[in-house]
C-alpha cells in the first residue's frame, strides 16, 4: 500500500484523465477517471511551516454514467503506476452526464 503522507498534488497530476479503480467486496471494481488536481490559492502558512509540511491538495474523479453511487468511505484505490492507496472518498454530486463526481482531499 502507498504511504500517502509522501504524496503532493504533482504526483497525482501526472495522471490526469485516467482510470483509478476501486475494487469493492462482492462487487465488480468501477473505474474512476482523474478528473482534476487542484491546490488552495496563496499559502496562509509562514515558509518555515510550509517547509515542514506538503501543501494541501484535492484530487476530484468521474465515475461511469450511472445513477448508481459510492457512498462516502475509504475505499481501496489501484493505479497502474501509483499503485494501491486507501483514499476517503465523498460524493460531490453527478454531472450534466450523470456521471458522480468524488472527492478525496490530502492536508
Amino acid at each position: 500500500m502507498v504511504d500517502l503522507s509522501n504524496l503532493t498534488g504533482a504526483d497525482f497530476q501526472a495522471h490526469l484523465n485516467q482510470a483509478f479503480c476501486i475494487h469493492l467486496p462482492s462487487l465488480d471494481p468501477i473505474d474512476l477517471e482523474l478528473h482534476a488536481v487542484t491546490e488552495p490559492g496563496p499559502r496562509t502558512m509562514g515558509e518555515a511551516e510550509v517547509t515542514k509540511r506538503r501543501r494541501p491538495f484535492s484530487l476530484v474523479f468521474l465515475g461511469p454514467p450511472s445513477d448508481v453511487y459510492l457512498l462516502q468511505a475509504t475505499y481501496t484505490v489501484v493505479h497502474a503506476q501509483m499503485g494501491e492507496m486507501a483514499l476517503f472518498m465523498v460524493p460531490l454530486g453527478p454531472t450534466a452526464e450523470q456521471r458522480m463526481r468524488y472527492e478525496a482531499v490530502f492536508t
